[in-house]
């Protein structure tokens, strides 16, 4: 859990000197390249309803879940640095969605978490992100129900699709997560809650 801790610390410093970087440097390339700079357009949200808010602001990461179980996260006993790690992941899937936009970036978010190239300006731990889930979950048609998840008609026409990618918010509590699709430089989150049934609960 130390090391865990220690990882989250160390993305957090990398973000940290970008935005330092580019308050310095108003005209370096940090500044005038979109992809980099992203917190200072949008403040950090105080409390997961702020969040939602600011989603509908961000054009290349969509809510299109049930904000009634976003707000069960309010009672999340570590609920403040929850809400960092998600506000952290959002901007972090904003640039992963601007990069790929500009033809720039071709993998999708986990890769782009996982790379240790310098052009990734934002990510998180990768161990934070899992691409898919387990057998026995995509096995179980009751499983695989709870992790359909509303989208736009132009991403399927039936209004619905499985989301199996998702973002690990936290140990204990809840487990939250945070359920999400990538669609032609746009990120859908889905669903974002205490953790969905599977065969450990």
């Amino acid at each position: 859990e130390l090391l865990h801790d220690l990882e989250d610390l160390q993305h957090q410093m990398q973000n940290l000197k970008l935005a330092l970087a580019s308050a310095r440097n108003p005209e370096s390339e940090a500044v005038k390249n979109p992809l980099i700079d992203l917190a200072a357009e949008w403040p950090e949200p105080a409390s997961f309803a702020d969040l939602l808010e600011l989603l509908e602001e961000i054009e290349e990461v969509r809510f299109t879940g049930d904000s009634g179980l976003v707000d069960r996260l309010e009672e999340q006993q570590n609920r403040r640095t929850v809400l960092g790690k998600t506000w952290l992941a959002v901007l972090a899937m904003s640039a992963y969605a601007r990069a790929v936009r500009a033809g720039r970036y071709s993998g999708t978010f986990y890769s782009w978490c996982a790379s240790d190239d310098p052009a990734v300006t934002r990510r998180i731990p990768p161990r934070s992100v899992a691409p898919t889930e387990s057998d026995s979950v995509q096995n179980s048609p009751e499983f695989m129900r709870a992790r359909s998840f509303p989208v736009p008609k132009k991403v399927n026409a039936d209004g619905q699709v499985a989301m199996l990618a998702h973002v690990k918010l936290a140990v204990g509590g809840l487990f939250p997560r945070m359920y999400y699709l990538e669609h032609q430089g746009v990120v859908y989150i889905g669903y974002l809650g205490p953790h969905l049934p599977n065969t450990k609960t």
